[in-house]
């Protein structure tokens, strides 16, 4: 653990032995695919890199029972995490995780979000996958786009703009003061539709600030 390792050597796969691989605090964008032959590895922390991908490879890791992959830079969970059936926990804190969604794998047992630093989601994780391979998927055309910001900032100007396709500068009596609710509608380049139900929030500091913070969440595409 921190040794500026910027990679693993291939010769990592004749330890088959090894029962635990600790790796934190490097500099590691990658890993070898000779780790799936650490056929004895039971703990593998990969915390604290600079991981963009997991290889298929460690998906053959049988007798795995833990693996932190926590502060990395992955965006995708691969499939196979459903298929360790010896996996106790999956450690994924601090990653810009898109697939599965950290808010999904971030549930506790009442369906409540919690904090991303509390998730040890490989229960969540695999019962994702299942899902996904049961019951396919489908491209959602819906979503909700949330305007934040400080008082008199445009956020009103900017949505109008957005659904009449000219600039509208709104007036001071038009100007948000609680939170207004509409709709925008925008074609894509093959002539389907996206439907955003929009969310105007006030932004007068010192009533509606408080309000916003929920609505800072990761996972979300903000537009500064």
């Amino acid at each position: 653990s921190n040794n500026q390792l910027t990679e693993l050597p291939e010769e990592l796969g004749l330890l088959a032995a090894l029962g635990k691989l600790h790796v934190t605090g490097n500099k590691l964008m990658r890993l070898p695919a000779a780790i799936g032959r650490l056929q004895s590895l039971d703990v593998l922390d990969l915390s604290n890199n600079q991981l963009t991908e997991l290889p298929e490879e460690l998906g053959s890791l049988a007798n795995l029972e833990e693996l932190d992959v926590s502060h990395n830079e992955l965006i995708r969970l691969p499939a196979w995490i459903e298929h360790i059936s010896d996996l106790r926990v999956l450690k994924l804190t601090d990653n810009p995780l898109h697939h599965p969604p950290l808010a999904i794998l971030c549930k506790d047992s009442v369906g409540d979000v919690l904090e991303s630093k509390m998730c040890s989601i490989h229960a969540a994780a695999r019962r994702f996958f299942r899902d996904l391979r049961t019951h396919s998927s489908e491209q959602s055309s819906y979503g909700k786009l949330v305007l934040l910001g400080a008082a008199n900032a445009g956020k009103t100007s900017l949505l109008s703009g957005m659904q009449h396709g000219k600039p509208r500068p709104t007036d001071e009596p038009d100007r948000t003061i609680q939170l207004e609710l509409s709709a925008l509608t925008i074609r894509r380049s093959d002539e389907s539709f996206v439907h955003l139900s929009c969310w105007d929030f006030g932004g007068q500091q010192e009533a509606y600030a408080a309000v916003q913070q929920p609505y800072i969440v990761p996972g979300a595409l903000y537009l500064l």
